[in-house]
């Protein structure tokens, strides 16, 4: 199969060339149609089938860590927040915060009434807050 360039619409309608894109979304793009192009060359129905489902069920089967992603408190990824005696905890949970574009890191988030923090994995400091 030969690369080519796919021309990519954003949600503003204009047409992208893979020059402009970041280099995972050109990825992305080009593994898509690829797989559009297998899935397309299949001209028996029950193999177009069994293809579909075979390409399909190996990007959606459950990895051990998706069965612990955003599972348990704040012990559950080590973190052991100091308290501070003038806030009082509201609520706490588990979060998946977007660090960049294609980068999310899941991240204990403390809710008090002056502020929000976020606490990396392993850490007992915020390193991000919102707030006070």
């Amino acid at each position: 199969m030969a690369l080519r360039k796919l021309p990519l619409t954003n949600l503003a309608g204009m047409k992208l060339s893979a020059e402009k894109m970041n280099s995972a979304d050109q990825s992305l793009q080009l593994i898509s149609q690829a797989l559009l192009d297998l899935i397309a060359m299949t001209r028996n129905g029950r193999l177009r089938m069994h293809t579909t489902d075979t390409i399909f069920s190996s990007f959606l089967s459950q990895a051990e860590l998706d069965r612990w992603f955003l599972r348990g408190d704040a012990a559950a990824i080590g973190v052991l927040p100091l308290k501070s005696a003038e806030d009082d905890l509201l609520h706490g949970a588990l979060i998946a915060r977007a660090l960049w574009d294609t980068h999310w890191r899941e991240e204990w988030c403390e809710i008090t009434a002056t502020k929000l923090d976020f606490y990396a994995p392993l850490s007992n400091r915020p390193v991000f807050s919102l707030g006070k």
